[in-house]
């Protein structure tokens, strides 16, 4: 599973932020493709990684140069007001490491994100596909992402749970995918949950 790391000067104050693109979902690209278009160049982004938010979120303004129109509108609170309409975006965020995730971004109120040092948050929507770990005294944090599997290893002596039922593991050493949907595969384990 491709992962990174990352090192923060002071992470107790500014948090866990990672430098990303934001560019244009994959299903736009093939449209723009299919009309001998070419998709405008994503745009570098400071995201905060929010475990506190359902839904990923951009300053408003971040998503000009790529020309996009909102799929939909949601409605936002703020500190000081309740649902204030926001557009809502389908984009791709490229990691540090590479791999992306194609989801729909809320576009904050005009006052959003003012005075911080970040352009939006990483939410729950991003952070589905992967594994944080925070280290907060070595003020690193890593971002584990998938989207595809988890790798795990097991030995004779540990227990599966397998639709409510435990079930020792069959093979010694065995290395298991787990793969979303819930499926348990390796030598002499198959069986789903």
């Amino acid at each position: 599973m491709p992962s990174f790391t990352i090192e923060a000067a002071d992470l107790e104050t500014e948090g866990p932020v990672i430098d990303v693109t934001v560019g244009v979902s994959g299903a736009a690209q093939g449209a723009l493709a299919q009309a001998g278009q070419q998709p405008s160049t994503p745009v570098s982004a400071s995201l905060l990684v929010d475990t506190g938010a359902s839904h990923s979120m951009v300053k408003n303004g971040l998503l000009a140069t790529l020309q996009l129109h909102p799929v939909g509108t949601v409605g936002v609170n703020t500190p000081t007001s309740q649902g204030v309409p926001c557009g809502l975006y389908s984009v791709r965020i490229r990691l540090p490491h590479g791999q992306y995730v194609d989801t729909t971004v809320i576009q904050s109120p005009p006052s959003g994100f003012q005075g911080q040092n970040i352009d939006g948050v990483i939410g729950r929507d991003v952070l589905k596909w992967g594994i944080l770990i925070y280290m907060g005294q070595r003020a690193q944090f890593t971002l584990k992402c998938s989207g595809s599997e988890v790798r795990r290893r097991i030995r004779q002596t540990d227990t599966l749970a397998l639709d409510g039922q435990q079930a020792p593991g069959r093979c010694r050493d065995t290395a298991l995918l787990v793969v979303p949907g819930g499926c348990l595969r390796g030598r002499g384990v198959d069986a789903r949950f």
